[in-house]
């Protein structure tokens, strides 16, 4: 299993596309893969990120929040926030709130991304909520990342949820952790991942 710890989205972004890169296997004729990866990273929001300010694609980050949050859907009409059920039965945070506050040492605080049988599955699926030493821990499971093109936008958006339930419930943020099972680079963007990487390694 692969692991990566990072102090913010920009570093493991590069750290997991690097790695997709160096230790992946080719997948068919689309791109690189590694499976099973954890990325750990902190967000501040009151501190800038540099890389994702020079390198991330604004659009996708906005799509994103679109798509989780129910402000919008995206260009493929997708939206998230109609898949997404709390413990009890809410599409939105409020019962995750509940719960962490009636109980501080609860793990029943996750929403699921559920399909529609359609055939169309979330990237993310699962992102559970943990208080535990005066910080909102969180960690989500996606079946498969893009790592190039979507991995900084999905855990921009995680990073929202947190900051949401945190400021709820009043406890400072803590770490956010990722398990990836399919982490991939399609050749198609190879120019700008490479891009991406030759610069952040200078």
């Amino acid at each position: 299993m692969y692991s990566i710890k990072e102090t913010s989205i920009g570093k493991a972004w590069v750290a997991l596309v690097n790695l997709v890169q160096t230790e992946g296997t080719q997948l068919a004729d689309e791109g690189m893969e590694i499976t099973n990866v954890t990325v750990q990273f902190d967000h501040d929001s009151n501190q800038p990120d540099q890389i994702l300010e020079e390198f991330a694609d604004k659009d996708m980050i906005q799509n994103m929040q679109f798509v989780f949050f129910g402000r919008g859907e995206d260009r493929l009409g997708h939206s998230y926030k109609d898949l997404m059920m709390g413990p009890l039965g809410e599409n939105d945070f409020s019962d995750v709130v509940a719960l962490l506050k009636n109980k501080e040492e609860c793990k029943r605080a996750t929403v699921t991304f559920c399909h529609k049988g359609e055939g169309k599955v979330p990237c993310i699926n699962v992102v559970n909520f943990l208080s535990r030493n005066e910080e909102l821990q969180v960690s989500y499971f996606a079946r498969g990342q893009d790592a190039y093109k979507k991995f900084f936008a999905d855990a921009v958006a995680v990073a929202e949820m947190q900051a949401l339930v945190a400021k709820e419930v009043g406890l400072q943020v803590g770490t956010i952790t990722g398990f990836i099972a399919s982490a991939h680079n399609y050749f198609d963007d190879a120019e700008k991942y490479n891009v991406l990487i030759d610069v952040s390694e200078q």
